[in-house]
């Protein structure tokens, strides 16, 4: 008995610390702060060119509906880029090669134009996400969890200006050879000859595109805990829940059935008590003591029911009760 009780207590301690850290997990994810690595006086320019200098992987979010190629249609999505200063190249998410920034048959005063293929993570703001998460994260953490992308079109863009300024602009378009009637960039890099230092990247500023906060990095951590354990409860409550829900189906679905039946038959009792002049204790009263006396004087006997004769002396009592129910009606 005691090994038994002690296995109750660590299960139940197992339990209460899985719920607690489950509680925990639910409120960081509800309400972690949403530091923006972009100032408020950012054009687009500032972080996009800091984060790309620095070698790192610049991610954003444009709010530009787009289809799935499985046929889903997502409120916004997302792209990757990378910059590599030994070559001057760029990487972008999903495209097969890298592409120059500067290019090699570019004229002064003329343009080159080429399409490629991107693959985007997309997503919309709804879901697991709540009301007050910004664009940025929301799309990207709908993503972590349906995990839904897309083939987007995009053209590359090279040109060259006066002071031997190139400027190398990616656009994502809606159908090949058609750019986004918003005539706004997904990003764009300026470079003067091949000067490293003099390369300024620029991107839509907020509300147009946004790049997650520092905290995203924390809620993906936590979806990754939260989602499969809110999937395995979900597997393992489905049934009680449903079966429990059924019931309650039924027995309101009954109470509704027979409201209006309960209702005729007040109103039919109350009508005949009004005109009769009778209370309502006058009618229970006699009723529950015949009841009463039934069940008293019914026997089993060879497995049927036989009533049993009253003695005098009950009947006798009986009259007296009724005798006297009758003198306080009439007064």
């Amino acid at each position: 008995m005691g090994g038994m009780w002690q296995l109750f207590q660590i299960a139940r301690r197992i339990f209460l610390l899985a719920l607690g850290g489950f509680i925990v997990l639910s409120l960081s994810w509800a309400f972690l702060p949403f530091p923006s690595g972009e100032s408020d006086g950012d054009d687009g320019t500032d972080y996009s060119t800091k984060v790309l200098l620095s070698g790192k992987t610049l991610t954003r979010v444009y709010e530009i509906p787009i289809a799935a190629d499985s046929g889903e249609h997502r409120q916004g999505f997302a792209l990757t880029y990378e910059l590599t200063v030994s070559n001057l190249t760029l990487s972008i998410s999903g495209c097969e090669r890298q592409l120059p920034i500067i290019h090699p048959a570019l004229l002064s005063g003329h343009e080159i134009t080429e399409e490629v293929d991107a693959v985007v993570r997309m997503g919309d703001q709804d879901g697991a996400n709540l009301p007050w998460f910004p664009l940025a994260d929301a799309i990207m953490l709908f993503w972590w969890i349906h995990r839904e992308r897309a083939t987007a079109p995009l053209v590359a863009e090279w040109s060259k200006g006066s002071d031997d300024l190139q400027k190398f602009t990616v656009w994502a378009v809606k159908e090949r050879g058609k750019r986004y009637n918003t005539g706004v960039d997904v990003l764009s890099l300026e470079i003067r000859g091949h000067d490293i230092s003099t390369i300024t990247a620029r991107v839509p500023p907020r509300p147009d595109s946004s790049s997650p906060s520092r905290t995203y990095p924390a809620r993906v951590a936590i979806i990754t805990i939260l989602a499969p354990t809110a999937v395995f409860l979900n597997d393992v409550l489905s049934v009680p829940v449903s079966a429990v829900m059924i019931i309650l189906y039924g027995v309101v679905n009954i109470v509704l059935n027979i409201t209006p039946y309960v209702l005729v038959l007040s109103v039919v009792a109350a009508a005949y008590l009004y005109y009769t002049g009778r209370r309502v204790q006058d009618v229970i009263i006699p009723v529950t003591r015949r009841l009463q006396t039934l069940k008293e004087g019914v026997t089993i006997t060879q497995g049927r029911w036989r009533p049993q004769r009253l003695s005098d002396t009950e009947k006798s009592v009986n009259q007296a009760q009724d005798g006297r129910l009758s003198q306080e009606r009439e007064q």
